[in-house]
């Protein structure tokens, strides 16, 4: 397991049915290289990590490297060479750990639904032709499911992480389409993978600013087009995509969560009025920021009621 070649990283377990973990570690900014037991190494197992906040990077064989930031998903074969795991900034995740048995179980919701799913072996298949391990990053599936993560409460969000990876297996395993354009190449050269991952925090910290191209790639070092290009290739959408999808994440958190205003919330996140704001949120949710806080505090004051019955 992942958690049990870093030591400082602190894993508990989160069900005694599923082998589930929550990860948690401060940021250092070191790398550290580690090796798993030779048990560990000789375990035909597949982990999902399911990362809420933070950034880590994993170093898997010969020179290649991954960046998994805040509201990624990495699928980790333990067939695959993970030599080297360093914590940039502070870390928590969950940790899904499934064998050849657990994973039978765990597929069989689609033998029982008469729905094709590809076995452990043709999984680990896909993720061995990949250097064993794959990313997903900031796609339409990914971000629907870290919008309902954050929102829900500790003592769901295990349970909700299960109930996904099983949807996410199933995907990956028969609809190629899905793993070609939702997962990003993994390696990539390290410096760059650090830049890139620099970028998106500067972004999550500045999303009240204006953010262009030119001005990102000034500060990074980068060209424009090079900004353009890897960016889509680490994050999975372009710039301006992923800062928009950003900035109204991020709202219908200050939304859920704070008395603000719409307006002082469009603000928030870098919008001058509340015109577009409006139609972006619309266009994200269905629904108006006014009411999209309607209905979460409705929601939230039924579920209060019913606790205070029980």
């Amino acid at each position: 397991m992942l958690a049990e070649i870093f030591s400082e990283i602190v894993h508990e377990p989160v069900s005694d049915k599923v082998s589930l973990y929550k990860l948690t570690a401060a940021g250092d900014c070191t790398d550290r290289e580690c090796r798993p037991s030779k048990k560990q190494a000789a375990g035909n197992k597949i982990e999902l990590i399911f990362c809420l906040d933070g950034s880590f990077s994993l170093g898997v064989g010969s020179g290649n490297r991954a960046e998994i930031s805040r509201d990624s998903i990495v699928l980790i074969s333990h067939e695959a060479d993970v030599n080297s795991l360093a914590v940039h900034e502070a870390l928590s995740a969950y940790s899904l750990v499934l064998d050849r048995d657990t994973f039978r179980s765990f597929m069989s919701l689609y033998t029982a639904l008469d729905c094709k799913s590809l076995g452990f072996d043709e999984i680990q298949g896909i993720l061995m032709l990949n250097g064993g391990f794959m990313v997903l990053r900031h796609c339409f599936w990914s971000r629907s499911f870290f919008t309902i993560l954050h929102s829900i409460s500790p003592a769901e969000q295990g349970i909700y992480c299960v109930l996904k990876a099983a949807e996410l297996l199933y995907l990956l395993g028969t609809h190629q389409d899905f793993s070609a354009d939702m997962f990003s190449p993994a390696a990539m050269p390290e410096y760059l993978g650090q830049t890139l991952n620099s970028i998106g925090s500067y972004i999550e910290n500045h999303l009240d600013g204006k953010l262009s191209i030119s001005a990102l790639a000034r500060r990074f070092n980068l060209s424009p087009t090079t900004l353009k290009n890897k960016f889509r290739e680490f994050y999975g959408q372009p710039v301006h995509s992923w800062i928009l999808s950003r900035r109204i994440q991020k709202a219908a958190e200050l939304l859920r969560f704070t008395d603000m205003t719409v307006l002082q919330v469009a603000q928030a996140v870098g919008y001058e009025s509340t015109s577009q704001f409006n139609v972006n949120f619309k266009n994200t949710f269905g629904i108006s920021p006014s009411a999209y806080r309607k209905n979460v505090r409705n929601s939230k004051n039924v579920a209060d009621s019913v606790g205070n019955l029980s």
